[in-house]
């Protein structure tokens, strides 16, 4: 129907132009030139508006053809025509923005009806102009007549091109008015279809997904920190319960040691007590023959010694008198040039520490009071420094000061008598104003919409950005605890694999262990009980004898000053009882030197063969001793392997489980940053919300405030114009 009207609007109009035309052929070719321009324009404009009709039929079948459901819009779009592939998009997003409509043809209806009046204003020119021509041309009245004949009945050939241009005008807008109504069909059923199929497309609706993923993702946090605090103490739970296990084994294993060191230790004692009382009888059944002959010998010798012993002392005394004495004066001689010599070096060596020390005090003061003269003058000079500084910004504050207020001030005076000029000119001003400020209020208005439009697409932005962000922390979250996920899993299987190897390989040497000692079982004795026994206290002793030690460390270094005084006292005992010990050792020297003559000369024989009995025996006892020192060594060599083995057990232990709670802690660290993270985002977004509810209820309540004063400057006017 419409296309059936839009044809006969047309050829109507055309008809009509052409109808002018040929009624000027060959009679007026400057109207027939204007009929040609104005046909010209008005096929323009048909022109226009065919191709704004094929637009909106194209958009049409588009909106006909829709699929359902519809996946992607770009698909769909790209059968739209470019003109309007825009303007779809942004009311398929929710943005009110109109088609477009035709460009030139309302400029064109216009312009036909001005050419149609200028056709007319030149066919009259031409026709008053041959008026003229006529009537200066004669004087008689028939002739006269004649002349005006013609340019008058031209005259209404002059009024076709009006004619023309009013019709082609008329027809052009009705075709513009439909094609019009054609394009507002179209765009409601564009509406409809945006309000049901093109739904999900729209920014809202992608709001409220991202709110409600936000929603979803809010309460999924709070599951996976539970799952990862479950993990972590199940984590701590078999740490802990391989730490009891191992701790059991190692109990077990000492408990296994000590019996079997307990058993070894009283096996040996019985085997080295009966051994050693073994030896000792045999060594003294096989020297008591020899010593009681060599006492027998000893005896007979002493008496025959002692006699002449007798004798000789009788005969000695005297010149060991005399010696004795030149030898006391020659000792106490010496004695006291020795303490006079130590007196002075001590005399010498404390006079010489007094110097040292007052010159070191000495020295110590000068220093002291230079370094106090430098510390004073480097504070007064820096209290100097201060507090000129202090009052060189103390006055450039006073200037500025003094500087603003003086500003203030004009600034004041300036204000006052603008202000009061503004006063004197508000009353003319007023309907002005009131002008104004409605214009003001219509474009605030517009402002605040655009406005909010923009913060809309700002706020849609950061969502985007947000659920970008989000599904990347989220891939990036999974894709950290997949790794968290198998570092945990390597290292339990590590840890695993690593403990049952170090079991099997404590049991393992366990049984080793246990086959040595029961193959020195038999050979060991109470040598190792008692180094055993020591080995413990000592090691139980140490952390005592440690603070023992520091104890003993400060005592000393407290007395030390008092062993300083009594060395010099102690010197001076020593002294006297050197001499006394030296009268003594002269008295003793002449008895010892004739027993020791006589006894070495009767005993050489028999402890030189005592010495061999007893060297042969000793040889025996060495070699039995060398064999259990050597197997003691052995059994000592590893008890030192299988401490060094369960030490080297507790030392993967501990690092393995030190390297796990490393784990832990940098996942409860990346935990609490991701969390800090969110929460720092949700604020921002939080505060952009905020921060747009505020802007557009500051503009709501400025234009609320406009029209306000509109009103109350409205009562104003009335109320003075009623006075």
């Amino acid at each position: 129907m419409n296309r059936i009207v839009f044809a006969a609007a047309f050829a109507i109009g055309l008809l009509t132009v052409a109808w002018v035309g040929v009624g000027f052929a060959g009679v007026n070719a400057l109207a027939l030139l204007m009929t040609a321009v104005i046909a010209a324009v008005y096929l323009l404009g048909a022109f226009e508006l065919r191709q704004f009709r094929a637009a909106t039929t194209a958009l049409a079948t588009a909106l006909a053809e829709v699929p359902q459901p519809l996946g992607d819009t770009g698909a769909w779009l790209a059968r739209v025509p470019a003109s309007l592939q825009n303007p779809v998009r942004l009311r398929i997003e929710g943005e009110r923005v109109a088609l477009p409509g035709p460009a030139l043809t309302p400029y064109l209806v216009g312009l036909l009806v001005m050419l149609g009046m200028l056709g007319t204003f030149l066919g009259m020119i031409v026709t008053f102009k041959g008026a003229v021509f006529a009537l200066e041309g004669s004087t008689d009245l028939q002739a006269m007549r004649a002349a005006l004949a013609a340019p008058i009945k031209g005259l209404g050939l002059s009024f076709g091109t009006s004619v023309a241009g009013v019709a082609a005008s008329a027809m052009l807008g009705l075709l513009s008015a439909l094609c019009r109504r054609e394009r507002l069909a179209v765009a409601r059923q564009l509406d409809s279809l945006v309000a049901t199929v093109f739904r999900p497309f729209s920014l809202g609706h992608q709001r409220q997904r991202a709110f409600k993923a936000l929603e979803v993702q809010a309460q999924a946090l709070p599951q996976v920190v539970d799952r990862l605090q479950a993990m972590i103490e199940g984590l701590e739970r078999r740490s802990q319960q391989l730490d009891a296990q191992l701790l059991a084994r190692q109990d077990q294993f000492h408990r296994d040691v000590g019996i079997a060191y307990t058993g070894l230790a009283d096996s040996v004692g019985a085997s080295l007590k009966d051994s050693l009382a073994a030896g000792a009888r045999a060594a003294g059944e096989s020297i008591k023959p020899v010593v009681e002959a060599a006492m027998a010998g000893v005896a007979a010798e002493s008496q025959r010694l002692h006699q002449r012993l007798f004798d000789a002392t009788q005969a000695q005394l005297t010149g060991l008198s005399d010696a004795f004495g030149s030898t006391a004066r020659g000792v106490s001689d010496g004695w006291a040039t020795a303490l006079q010599t130590h007196a002075d070096t001590s005399a010498a060596q404390v006079a010489q520490l007094d110097r040292a020390l007052l010159a070191f005090n000495h020295a110590f003061e000068q220093r002291s009071a230079a370094l106090l003269a430098r510390v004073e003058e480097t504070a007064a000079r820096s209290q100097s420094d201060q507090a000129a500084a202090d009052q060189q910004r103390l006055q450039g504050w006073t200037r500025s000061l003094e500087a603003m207020a003086a500003t203030l001030r004009d600034d004041w005076r300036e204000a006052g008598a603008q202000n009061l000029a503004q006063q004197h000119a508000v009353w003319a001003k007023l309907e002005k104003t009131i002008g104004d400020i409605t214009e003001r209020a219509s474009q605030q208005a517009e402002r605040t919409l655009h406005d909010t439009a923009r913060l809309l697409a700002q706020s849609e932005e950061l969502i985007s950005a947000r659920i970008a962000a989000e599904a990347g922390w989220v891939q990036q979250h999974g894709e950290r605890m997949e790794q968290l996920a198998g570092l945990w899993g390597s290292e339990i299987g590590t840890l695993r694999s690593d403990e049952a190897a170090r079991g099997q390989a404590a049991l393992d040497r366990l049984a080793e262990l246990q086959a040595a000692l029961a193959d020195h079982l038999a050979t060991l004795g109470n040598a190792l009980e008692a180094p055993m026994t020591r080995l413990m206290q000592t090691a139980a002793e140490v952390p005592q004898a440690a603070a023992g030690v520091i104890t003993q460390l400060r005592e000393e270094m407290a007395r030390l000053g008092e062993r300083d005084n009594r060395a010099v006292e102690e010197h001076a005992v020593l002294v006297e009882k050197i001499g006394g010990l030296l009268q003594t050792l002269n008295q003793a020297s002449g008895e010892q030197r004739a027993a020791i003559e006589s006894l070495v000369a009767s005993a050489t024989t028999v402890l030189d063969q005592a010495a061999s009995r007893f060297s042969a025996t000793l040889q025996a006892q060495a070699g039995a001793a060398s064999d259990v020192a050597a197997q003691v060594g052995g059994s000592a060599i590893e008890l030192a392997a299988l401490g060094e083995a369960f030490n080297h057990g507790v030392t993967l232990f501990s690092s393995s489980n030190e390297k796990l709670m490393d784990g832990l802690q940098r996942m409860e660290a990346a935990l609490g940053q991701s969390a800090a993270r969110s929460d720092e985002q949700l604020a921002y977004y939080v505060a952009q919300a905020r921060e747009v509810i505020d802007l557009s209820m500051s503009s709501q309540q400025q234009i609320v405030e406009d029209l306000r004063r509109l009103r109350g400057a409205q009562r104003a006017v009335a109320e003075d114009s009623a006075e």
